[in-house]
């Protein structure tokens, strides 16, 4: 699968194919059908958060997502697979910014039924890039996605 990868901080993100991950007990397998980018992605990307939360990196990168359950682990009972979700991983394990993602079951939310699933997660993006702050965000993520293109 591609992914978009965080190697370390204040260095762009960069793409990459690595295996499909499998979801462990009590986790989900989501085929992405969007990511959200916000703020936290980039201050994660910078360090900024360094001090209070430590992510394994390399790791893929991206919080908050929205797709379709493929798979689950052993002690999922709320989801199954077809189930349209929303999620937001954290700042610590990441995960969004990939074809698929491996999220706990406690951080996934049926998606709501009047709201496609990509746009699920593009709506909290869309309110905060009217922000100062969001837009900056906006900014340094996709400079850090697309380098020096």
């Amino acid at each position: 699968m591609r992914a978009f990868i965080l190697e370390g901080y204040s260095r762009p993100f960069r793409e990459v194919e690595m295996p499909r991950p499998s979801p462990g007990p009590g986790q989900v397998l989501v085929r992405m059908a969007a990511a959200g980018i916000n703020h936290a992605d980039e201050r994660s990307r910078r360090g900024e958060s360094k001090l209070l939360f430590h992510p394994n990196l390399p790791s893929v990168a991206g919080g908050e997502l929205s797709g379709e359950v493929v798979a689950v682990g052993e002690g999922v009972s709320r989801l199954a697979v077809g189930d349209a979700v929303i999620a937001y991983t954290g700042v610590v394990e990441m995960g969004a910014f990939a074809e698929f993602a491996v999220v706990k079951e406690s951080a996934v939310s049926l998606a709501p039924v009047s709201v496609p699933p990509g746009l699920a997660v593009d709506a909290p993006r869309d309110v905060q890039r009217r922000g100062e702050e969001g837009q900056d965000a906006v900014d340094g993520v996709l400079a850090a996605l697309l380098g020096d293109r």
